[in-house]
């Protein structure tokens, strides 16, 4: 913002920055949780392994979680006083 960002910029920029962690998790995740599911199958009641529903709401959940998670260090960036940013720095 010292150097002509608006807020929504910057939230914006945080925001994407953190959204990019969460799609690589993702993509890390999700092949690595198909992969230990085998092993696991003996623990599953009365459920298949590969369940879509429940993977659904497993990566809904860590979207919605995670998106909460994004936005507080991203509106705390956002409503930083500039002339106090560069008297830190």
């Amino acid at each position: 913002m010292a150097l002509g960002a608006s807020r929504a910029q910057v939230l914006a920029m945080v925001m994407r920055e953190s959204l990019w962690v969460l799609l690589l998790g993702l993509a890390c995740g999700i092949p690595l949780t198909i992969f230990a599911v085998r092993p696991l199958k003996s623990m599953l009641y009365q459920m298949s392994p590969l369940d879509p529903f429940s993977f659904a709401v497993a990566i809904s959940a860590m979207i919605v979680v995670s998106g909460c998670a994004m936005f507080v260090p991203a509106r705390r960036a956002s409503s930083i006083e500039p002339m106090q940013a560069l008297r830190t720095e």
